[in-house]
């Protein structure tokens, strides 16, 4: 009899199978437009070197066509060749699951601080980041961070990042109404930036 594998192994097999698009179109059509994309990659490519050949016939600018080269066959190397919208399915969740919680913060600081509505619900969500123990989470920390040190009324600072001071203002109206949630999100920040 064959061996069954443990519910956690099959499914991460199963997540490496299974391939998800990002973009916004079907899965058919990207296998459709695959010829297309690596045809206009590889004009692309043939174009830069056709600029780049008259350059190398020259003894006095070789090294410089030889860089140029580089630089024409380097986006291959950066951005994969003929890349394509599908990723396997372990990376789509994980990249969903972080969407949405950026996508949750997103909504709390859109608006001004109303108490009344925000209390609890921002709440929540602050124990339930605290909660986890994730990549995400580390980049989460990082952010409050700099929102809890980020002076609002600075002019550097509201022309480097300016939706950042609006942001920084709602979390410090939230701690004024909720003081014992300070020293909680503080501590979750230091424990989460020292791994």
């Amino acid at each position: 009899m064959k061996d069954r594998k443990p519910p956690d192994e099959r499914k991460a097999e199963e997540y490496a199978k299974e391939v998800r698009y990002k973009a916004w179109h079907s899965a058919q059509a990207d296998r459709r437009n695959r010829p297309l994309v690596k045809a206009i990659e590889l004009r692309r490519e043939r174009r830069k070197v056709r600029e780049v050949l008259p350059l190398a016939e020259d003894p006095e600018t070789t090294e410089q066509a030889e860089t140029a080269m580089d630089a024409a066959t380097r986006h291959h190397k950066w951005h994969g060749r003929y890349s394509s919208t599908a990723i396997v399915m372990e990376e789509w969740l994980a990249d969903r699951r972080r969407r949405r919680v950026d996508q949750t913060a997103r909504n709390f600081f859109k608006e001004e601080y109303d108490p009344a509505e925000d209390r609890e619900p921002f709440s929540r969500f602050l124990a339930d980041v605290m909660s986890g123990g994730t990549q995400d989470s580390v980049e989460l920390a990082r952010l409050f961070r700099e929102l809890l040190e980020l002076d609002p009324f600075e002019k550097a600072a509201r022309r480097r990042f300016p939706v950042w001071p609006t942001r920084a203002l709602w979390l410090r109206a939230y701690l004024r109404d909720r003081p014992d949630m300070e020293a909680p999100l503080r501590g979750w920040i230091e424990a989460m930036l020292k791994t």
